[in-house]
């Protein structure tokens, strides 16, 4: 594998497209509704796992680029100085600019868990008292799993939400009035993000995103992610049959109307009960509706094909820029070594420190003293 600018450039690329096509997938409700959120899911996972990887491998063949775009991506990468063997060009620059860029949203992420976690020390444990005990009890019992959550009520939420991945504790707003049936609905979808791993998944895509600051992409696979995740612990609790989808539902409303009229904290490291604007809340309305509907299967096929295809063919093509080297100052003895050879067929491959790095047809570029060896040799 090989990292360089034109596998992140590809990289940048592919992963904007996926997410135009996963966008334009979601705006299309009747294609959402009838596609269902795994598909969705699956979507995502491939926009995920490109950004995770901007390399090339050795099977990669190069497409390049033409010569109005090659001059300009020559002016970024072109080395202008050598420092101890290394070259020093503009993109040398933008990567200490983008690790910059990581360190201080790590450092942003650290501050806001920090001050969350200060504002729960704060807060009333609830955890012990009825109906928050009781209820919290029952839904443990009805999933079958261990009672290892506290409740805590604090100021400045606009929803119920799940924090920590360890210990996990749910939060609700302190001036949030629930009856026990909403409190049950509320409890059991933070208690089903924790047994999901949500928060695990969370914290990944929040280091990507933190990662590719700079791509707007990443930002939008955040949130695509984050609405997936609502749509499988919707899915979860009106499973049990119309009265649970009727009175979660009812639920739904009655904390969207509350969360309107609330300040906010910061949620980047938590699981909302709701968030998003008004078009990802009636999205989420249309996936239940939709839940006995009859799945399109061919346009689940169809489109899972074009993302596929893209994500492999992103990796067996790579888009580069033609810089043929200008002379003997291109190639310095503090480079280390580099020589040709000749592959008998009008071809020729470069290498530089026993690595390939390009076939070219043409040795017009290359300084006259560069040793060329047959393929023999």
């Amino acid at each position: 594998m090989h990292y360089s600018f034109s596998s992140v450039l590809m990289a940048f690329l592919t992963s904007n497209i996926l997410l135009i096509v996963i966008s334009l997938f979601l705006c299309s409700r009747k294609i959402m509704v009838n596609a269902g959120y795994k598909l969705l899911a699956l979507l995502l996972g491939v926009s995920f796992l490109r950004f995770l990887f901007p390399v090339e491998f050795p099977f990669t063949q190069n497409l390049y680029l033409p010569n109005w775009l090659s001059e300009i991506i020559k002016l970024v990468i072109h080395p202008f100085y050598f420092l101890g063997g290394h070259e020093i060009s503009c993109w040398t620059f933008l990567e200490i600019v983008w690790l910059i860029g990581f360190i201080v949203k790590l450092i942003g992420m650290r501050s806001k868990n920090a001050a969350l976690s200060v504002l729960i020390s704060i807060g009333a444990d609830l955890s012990q008292q009825d109906p928050y005990k009781s209820v919290l009890t029952q839904v443990c019992h009805d999933k079958k799993k261990k009672n290892i959550f506290k409740i805590v009520t604090i100021n400045g939420l606009q929803s119920p939400m799940l924090y920590g991945i360890f210990k996990p504790c749910i939060l609700i707003p302190k001036n949030l009035v629930l009856s026990e049936r909403n409190l049950y609905y509320t409890l059991s979808h933070e208690v089903s993000h924790h047994y999901h791993h949500d928060l695990v998944l969370k914290r990944i895509v929040s280091l990507v995103t933190a990662f590719y600051w700079w791509n707007p992409a990443s930002h939008i696979l955040n949130k695509q992610v984050e609405l997936i995740m609502e749509m499988r612990i919707d899915n979860d609790l009106i499973s049990s049959g119309p009265e649970d989808r009727l009175g979660y539902m009812n639920c739904l409303i009655y904390i969207r109307e509350f969360m309107i009229e609330q300040q906010m904290i910061s949620e980047d490291l938590s699981a909302s009960f709701l968030k998003g604007g008004k078009d990802e809340f009636s999205k989420r309305f249309e996936m239940m509706f939709a839940k006995d509907h009859r799945k399109a299967r061919s346009i689940t096929v169809f489109t899972t094909a074009i993302v596929l295809c893209i994500y492999i063919l992103s990796y067996v093509f790579i888009l580069e820029a033609y810089l043929p080297p200008e002379g003997e100052m291109i190639i310095t003895p503090a480079m280390g070594n580099s020589y040709v050879i000749d592959n008998g067929d009008g071809t020729y491959d470069f290498y530089l420190n026993d690595t390939y790095v390009e076939t070219t047809n043409c040795l017009e570029y290359y300084f006259e003293e560069i040793p060329i060896y047959s393929k023999e040799e």
